[in-house]
């Protein structure tokens, strides 16, 4: 039987302020969920969760360090400099 254990990890607090900002000046107010780092016992596989930002009906994933965020799912990147751009776009 496979056995996962979770274990949450914070978000930078630089990218959370950052994401923040961004977001309250486009109108949104978001709300944060903390990453998660899965690992299966007796295995050496692990699986990190992105940390997520979410806004009404969007939602934001993004690793701690990085300088790209993906909206809804990992198959559409934007920098974290162009999200301004693209939340203006949608409200």
């Amino acid at each position: 039987m496979l056995n996962f254990k979770k274990k949450k990890v914070n978000i930078d607090d630089k990218l959370k302020q950052r994401i923040d900002f961004i977001c309250k000046f486009c109108g949104f107010k978001p709300t944060f969920e903390c990453e998660n780092i899965i690992s299966l016992d007796r295995t050496n596989l692990y699986y990190i969760e992105p940390n997520k930002a979410i806004l009404k009906d969007i939602l934001i994933l993004f690793f701690n360090y990085s300088n790209e965020v993906y909206i809804n799912n990992l198959n559409n990147k934007v920098l974290l400099k162009d999200l301004e751009d693209y939340l203006k776009k949608l409200s």
